[in-house]
């Protein structure tokens, strides 16, 4: 993509600890499929995409990538440092975010800091599953003040005991 916008190369722009690794947008989900039956969303390839782009991207911003790649790099860096971007959560210690977007600091820490040592590959195709602190076999119509307590608390949630709701109450 970066190449369709006028970067010969990529590896110049950022470096490959910079971003998320995980719970962002190029991840896949397991029920995609499901989806795709109910709701039709798949219509275009990757080459669509990057033929879309590159029409839609004018010739001058091409050329002035090619020109100016040492300039996008520093933009780049600033948003990863900026408010909200990976970098800042690192230098602030945001253990939250660290650990939804990279799994933890140390496996941050194992991620290369440049493209030298980093290993391009297509990631895996197993599933892995998210624990939303709850059991997600249970039906939702057996589901008790407990069971959403659990998933409550395992989201940073605190139980209010004068709402009055018994544990077993099935809701």
């Amino acid at each position: 993509m970066l190449k369709v916008l006028g970067f010969s190369d990529f590896r110049k722009v950022f470096q490959p600890n910079w971003f998320a690794t995980q719970n962002f947008h190029g991840q896949w989900y397991t029920d995609s499929d499901h989806l795709q039956e109910l709701v039709p969303f798949r219509r275009e390839t990757l080459a669509d995409l990057l033929a879309i782009l590159k029409s839609a991207v004018p010739f001058y911003m091409r050329w002035g990538a090619r020109l100016a790649g040492g300039a996008a790099r520093k933009r780049i860096e600033k948003l990863a440092r900026g408010e909200g971007g990976p970098l800042h959560w690192l230098e602030q210690g945001d253990e939250a975010h660290i650990n939804a977007y990279f799994g933890s600091r140390a496996q941050w820490r194992q991620i290369p800091p440049d493209w030298a040592q980093f290993p391009l590959s297509q990631p895996s195709h197993t599933p892995s599953y998210l624990d939303h602190g709850y059991d997600e076999n249970k039906p939702k119509e057996r589901w008790t003040a407990s069971d959403l307590r659990q998933a409550a608390e395992f989201r940073g949630g605190q139980h209010d005991p004068a709402a009055g709701i018994g544990d077993d109450a099935v809701l």
